[in-house]
């Protein structure tokens, strides 16, 4: 009894791993459905992850261009202290100091470019507006050869 006990056990065990091992034979590799969806999956990941780098090296480069014309913005405010003469006398009008001048009076250094090119100089200025009696207006109008301020 002992004998036929164990033999239908082996004879169970045996069968369940044939038929397991069958089933992993047959099972080997991925179906094309599987695939398409792994390739979808990745390319909508990729795309993301390039989008958003895109968007940080675009919002990146802005905010270098935002601080050169701030820190030109600084310069002049800095001029105009020393030479009062540049402001505009009248409320409403205006006066460009280029910043080739603030180069040439120590103010400012060489300005480069996100890709440390020099910007010119010469097409590059600050306009000062006389808004009332005792107020003036700054903008920056950066000229690069990549970026133009607006």
């Amino acid at each position: 009894m002992r004998f036929y006990i164990l033999y239908i056990f082996f004879y169970l065990s045996y069968n369940i791993y044939d038929m397991v091992g069958a089933y992993m034979n047959k099972k080997k590799g991925f179906t094309l459905i599987e695939l398409l969806a792994i390739i979808v999956i990745i390319g909508v990941l990729s795309t993301t992850i390039i989008i958003s780098m895109t968007n940080i090296l675009k919002k990146n480069r802005t905010n270098f261009y935002k601080s050169q014309e701030d820190m030109v913005l600084l310069a002049t405010k800095n001029y105009v202290e020393d030479y009062k003469n540049q402001l505009p006398r009248e409320v409403g009008k205006t006066n460009k100091i280029y910043l080739s001048k603030l180069k040439d009076k120590n103010y400012i250094n060489k300005i480069l470019d996100y890709k440390k090119k020099s910007c010119n100089l010469d097409r590059s200025y600050v306009v000062v507006r006389k808004s009332s009696n005792t107020k003036y207006e700054y903008s920056t109008y950066l000229e690069c050869d990549d970026y133009t301020s607006k």
